[in-house]
């Protein structure tokens, strides 16, 4: 549809100099010049295929006398040039702005795709995204103040019959926010370097995708990870969020990896509530 309007924008211009400048293009000296403006014209605006067949009759139109110009059919065909042109030509000035501009800085060009790429990509990943259920989620008494940073606070340990449930103080900072606990984390014995890798969140949320989290700005909520169980002999430990081939994060992560170290396991521990239900997030 644009290429359709800018051609007719083209061929207005084209006709239109026939009227603008009869005598000009009866001269030999200037016919030559005419034709090759007129050809960049229409290759720079895509109409260069109709090229050979316009000029031959625009530039025989344009070396008519000026009475034929003069007529009733002449001076509307004028208003509906003018009318047309009028209409569409902010179109084509548009278009010669970003053909010029992708000429004399193709890097442009280059960025806008990028930037395209890389939004189509974050919608995706958001459009994945496990929204978490409000009455599944528990919020923390400790309030949450923005100057305090945006990491999670590591909250407690806990030893269990089977598994190791590690839980964190996650800051919320807007009214819709994504989270992402990456299936890279590991808890590493700092004595033995037993390595003891996440099994997931506590309540089964998928660990593959984004979690998004609305209506809790300014608040710690809790989020609750499974490992398997330590050994009896394991006191310090590191807790590290390691790279991991799932991990799909949008272009605003701040690139900053969940990780504690020197971790003194009985600073942390704490035990279990058997009536509590489970902390998913």
């Amino acid at each position: 549809m644009g290429n359709k309007t800018i051609f007719r924008v083209v061929m207005c211009i084209i006709i239109l100099s026939t009227f603008i400048l009869p005598v000009s293009a009866q001269q030999p000296d200037k016919t030559n010049e005419y034709e090759v403006s007129l050809k960049k014209l229409m290759e720079v605006t895509g109409a260069s295929a109709s090229i050979d067949e316009v000029l031959s009759y625009t530039l025989s139109v344009a070396k008519m006398n000026v009475s034929e110009f003069e007529s009733p059919l002449g001076e509307r065909y004028k208003e509906l040039a003018m009318g047309i042109m009028r209409e569409a030509m902010p179109l084509l000035v548009n278009r010669l702005q970003m053909d010029m501009g992708k000429e004399l800085h193709p890097e442009i060009g280059r960025s806008t795709e990028v930037v395209d790429q890389t939004r189509n990509r974050d919608q995706e990943i958001y459009d994945a995204a496990y929204a978490l259920p409000k009455d599944s989620i528990e919020v923390a008494d400790r309030p949450y103040n923005r100057a305090t940073g945006t990491k999670p606070l590591l909250y407690s340990i806990e030893r269990r019959a089977k598994d190791t449930k590690v839980t964190f103080l996650q800051p919320i900072y807007f009214d819709w926010q994504w989270l992402y606990y990456s299936p890279g984390f590991v808890i590493i014995d700092r004595k033995t370097g037993d390595e003891y890798h996440v099994r997931g969140y506590d309540g089964g949320a998928p660990q593959d995708r984004l979690l998004t989290v609305e209506g809790f700005n300014s608040k710690y909520i809790y989020v609750s990870l499974l490992f398997p169980k330590l050994k009896k002999s394991v006191e310090v430990i590191d807790i590290l969020e390691l790279p991991h081939e799932k991990d799909k994060l949008p272009s605003n992560d701040d690139g900053i990896a969940k990780s504690y170290y020197d971790v003194k396991v009985k600073d942390y521990l704490s035990f279990s509530n058997k009536r509590g239900k489970k902390i998913y997030y």
